[in-house]
């Protein structure tokens, strides 16, 4: 069983004190009208308002701590009763008096105290009894098992007003707790209400969630940066500035036990309970929005890829023999106009046309064929730097075509892995400018560079970037010295 509160026994103390007032006052104005006034009787006046003054200066603490407890019982006990001895035993006008600490000692103490200082208050008192000229024992015994029943009740009074305390504050505590999950769920509830009129209004892609789901979080947990990234690590949306003075926070945006993103905080003190479980509610909707938004992806790329198919097929079997057919008729037609000089350089320019035409089918047919490359900033994603900084600052115009993305991907990933091997750099930052048949990408570190004429043996990343930079069309360019290393990759290749 637990201990009262401050509450609770000042009130206690409020109506003892009460009591004892009432007792006391009756007492004194029963022995001044019964003169005369013995020694003995102002005595007993005397330790009764003692009685009464120290439970009303004891601290209240003391009431908590069970040695400080028992004294306070046993001085107000010994006070009490000696008064109620002094002036006529059980017959004494302050015999009741002595009952309030029983009361006191029942209620702070239990059963146990409560009983021992009912036997210690009658004892004292009977002891003037015995040593009256007439004691009375019927009513010593009244007053013995008044002092009994007074330790017993006031000993269950104590455990039933504990039990109620307890349970008053458990209501307290779970009314609390209903009143913070409605405002968290209000709050929820509006939130989720500005997706479901954006699911209405506006396209459904990854960076519109994103931003709105930003803002709906700012609401709730203000933040100095965010962002959200889908599964694979592409960030496809930010709110803020970058800061290195905010506390880095982050969840999982999931759909039936898969992620499909998350959303990364950069807040100024730490998330509240609270906060997580808005922040929790409000991600509920969007990971259906993420799950979504990854099946609709996953249909159109299937479909993309049959369309490319499809297309090649037609290129292929209908475009480019007819392209080959009209070229062998103007070779004919070219070889038959020897007499008309003006008439053969213009089928000769037409022949260079259709030769090209024909080259860019054939490419044509070479991209359509060739499975699409995941896009670079996703082939960056999956690169362990370990403890270096990433930075990627990439402008894409157009994806660069599929036969020309592959290598430009396997080029720059190289590039990157090469300095996190072998620079001791801090920073890492990839940028630069992709379009469809063009583009320039350069990967910077600020490590501690090398002398690119004395490559060790065994090291073949140079030779396979340049090999593959060959095969494209493409232009490597390093610049190294002690504060980094720069790798400059630009297709198609730079004729100046």
């Amino acid at each position: 069983m637990g201990e009262f509160s401050e509450r609770w026994l000042s009130r206690l103390r409020r109506a003892v004190s009460g009591l004892n007032w009432l007792f006391v006052i009756l007492g004194v104005v029963s022995t001044v009208a019964s003169p005369p006034v013995t020694f003995a009787d102002a005595t007993a006046a005397v330790l009764a308002l003692t009685y009464v003054v120290l439970i009303q200066v004891v601290p209240l603490e003391w009431l908590r701590r069970p040695a400080a407890r028992e004294f306070v019982v046993l001085a107000s006990t010994a006070t009490s009763a000696a008064a109620a001895a002094l002036s006529g035993g059980f017959a004494s006008p302050f015999v009741l008096l002595a009952m309030t600490p029983i009361v006191i000692a029942a209620v702070v103490g239990g059963y146990r105290l409560g009983v021992a200082t009912g036997l210690l208050s009658v004892a004292m008192t009977a002891t003037a009894e015995m040593l009256s000229a007439n004691p009375d024992w019927i009513r010593a015994s009244i007053w013995i098992g008044l002092a009994l029943i007074i330790a017993i009740t006031f000993g269950l009074a104590r455990k039933l007003i504990l039990e109620a305390v307890q349970q008053a504050d458990v209501i307290a505590a779970l009314s609390a707790e209903t009143g913070a999950q409605l405002e968290r769920l209000q709050s929820a509830n509006s939130l989720i209400s500005r997706f479901e009129d954006l699911t209405e209004s506006a396209e459904l892609d990854p960076e519109t969630i994103g931003t709105a789901l930003l803002e709906s979080v700012r609401t709730a947990v203000p933040f100095i940066h965010g962002r959200v990234r889908t599964a694979d690590g592409l960030a496809v949306a930010e709110l803020g500035e970058p800061s290195p003075n905010g506390e880095s926070w982050s969840r999982p945006i999931v759909h039936r036990g898969t992620t499909f993103g998350r959303i990364e905080l950069a807040v100024e003190r730490p998330v509240t309970t609270r906060q997580r479980d808005i922040v929790e509610d409000v991600l509920a909707p969007v990971g259906v929005a993420f799950a979504n938004i990854h099946s609709v992806q996953r249909i159109a790329r299937a479909a993309i890829e049959n369309e490319r198919a499809r297309v090649a097929r037609e290129l292929h079997d209908g475009i480019g023999p007819a392209l080959a057919s009209l070229g062998l008729a103007l070779d004919v037609a070219r070889m038959q106009s020897g007499d008309l000089p003006g008439l053969a350089g213009e089928l000769a320019d037409m022949r260079t046309t259709v030769t090209t035409l024909v080259e860019d089918v054939r490419s044509s047919v070479e991209d359509l064929r060739t499975p699409e490359p995941e896009p670079l900033s996703v082939a960056l994603v999956g690169v362990d730097t370990g403890s270096i900084g990433l930075s990627v600052d990439l402008d894409t115009k157009a994806v660069p075509r599929a036969r020309l993305a592959g290598d430009v991907n396997a080029i720059v990933v190289e590039a990157v892995r090469n300095a996190v091997r072998h620079s001791n750099a801090t920073t890492i930052g990839v940028f630069g400018v992709l379009d469809y048949d063009s583009g320039t990408v350069t990967i910077a570190d600020d490590g501690r560079g090398f002398d690119p004429g004395s490559v060790p043996p065994g090291h073949f990343g140079l030779i396979g970037m340049r090999e593959r930079a060959e095969r494209i069309g493409a232009e490597i360019r390093l610049e190294s010295s002690p504060d980094g290393t720069q790798i400059t990759l630009t297709w198609p290749m730079s004729t100046t």
